[in-house]
């Protein structure tokens, strides 16, 4: 049974989660039955990160496992996982978490699944994993995700955080972070309008606050009287482990959802629209709370080490254009030529003209070529 460990009627009635992410129900399910469960060649490890990424459901994840056993990218057809997806989506099942929102880029499909599972695959062929291998920071491979379309900001964070479960990643948990719109929606819960103003001064406010509760966390504790329950490193003798930049951007949106309800009428930020959940129930086996696992790959020494970019941490970001193909050509009343282009990745309406002069100058000369010639053997 149980003990009743806090009179807090909102604590008590309402599902909160843990403040290390690791611990929540679906990290744990990611470790045990996606990375470590199947090939542990990199790129069907990265493969797996990014299917159950793209829902984030553990139904969905399993329903792709018990049609094609353990996903893989060596066996991975396009139409074979949409067909499974669309009967099931037809069939009124939820393909995507209800946690949070997922948004996906246009890639001219009519369904988002679709489109979602084109991202996926751009992403494997367009070298992500090369990226995660032979970046020297974290917030490289932030970039290098963040830049592809329809990934925002927080989706681009959750995913690297779920490669850092894995071996494909081996940077210091406190290298980076990204606070989403609900750990903001937190601080300024907490700080009011001092957040708002520290924010307007320096955009870097608020992972500066983050790292500034890391590193007095203990402090904190003791004066406000907190015997806080650190994870301990299982296999050493009370090696406990503190909570990190990730777990406190967590944190945070747990302040923001309790803020929600003792507070309705404080207003945090807009954009937090995380849902407030009843009462949860813990994982047993034989009776006992089920035991957390930790990764594996969290025993790699070169992770004991920071690694920070110098300079800003709030991340560079330009969105990737790749010519796809030329739809068509005209002259403008200059002379010039100019050649309707068709991205790869995005729809016909996000469909630009551009002078001959610059594609050539980046590269494109056979495309126009192949173009031009093509367009001349069909008039």
């Amino acid at each position: 049974m149980l003990h009743r460990w806090t009179d807090d009627e909102i604590l008590r009635n309402t599902h909160f989660c843990n403040p290390y992410r690791i611990l929540d129900k679906t990290s744990q399910y990611i470790i045990t039955n996606v990375i470590e469960r199947g090939s542990q060649e990199p790129s069907e490890t990265l493969f797996r990160i990014l299917l159950f990424n793209t829902f984030t459901s553990i139904s969905t994840y399993e329903l792709l496992e018990r049609t094609f056993g353990t996903p893989a990218w060596s066996t991975f057809d396009f139409h074979d996982y949409a067909e499974v997806l669309g009967d099931a989506r037809a069939r009124g099942k939820s393909l995507y978490t209800g946690r949070f929102q997922k948004t996906a880029a246009d890639f001219g499909n009519a369904t988002m699944y679709l489109n979602h599972l084109d991202l996926l695959q751009s992403m494997m062929e367009s070298g992500l994993l090369l990226m995660c291998q032979n970046s020297r920071y974290a917030v490289e491979v932030y970039e290098w995700i963040a830049e592809h379309p329809g990934m925002g900001p927080f989706s681009s964070y959750q995913l690297m955080l779920n490669l850092a479960y894995s071996s494909l990643l081996h940077f210091h948990p406190n290298d980076f972070c990204v606070p989403g719109p609900g750990a903001e929606s937190g601080l300024s819960k907490l700080f009011g309008a001092s957040y708002r103003r520290a924010k307007q001064a320096d955009r870097e406010a608020p992972v500066m606050i983050i790292r500034h509760i890391v590193a007095h966390q203990a402090e904190y504790f003791a004066q406000f009287h907190l015997d806080f329950p650190y994870l301990v490193r299982p296999g050493t003798d009370g090696d406990t482990i503190q909570l990190d930049v990730c777990d406190i951007e967590h944190a945070l949106c747990e302040v923001d959802r309790f803020a929600r309800i003792v507070h309705p009428g404080v207003i945090g930020s807009a954009a937090a629209k995380s849902k407030t959940l009843p009462s949860f129930r813990p994982s047993y086996v034989d009776g006992i709370p089920r035991p957390y696992i930790l990764p594996v790959a969290w025993a790699d020494p070169r992770r004991q080490t920071p690694c920070l970019r110098p300079g800003s941490e709030v991340p560079g970001i330009v969105k990737r254009y790749i010519v796809d193909r030329i739809v068509k050509d005209k002259i403008d009343e200059k002379g010039n030529r100019l050649f309707l282009v068709r991205w790869l990745h995005y729809s016909p309406k996000d469909d630009t003209w551009e002078e001959e002069l610059y594609l050539r100058e980046d590269g494109l000369g056979q495309t126009i070529d192949n173009y031009l010639k093509n367009k001349k053997v069909h008039c």
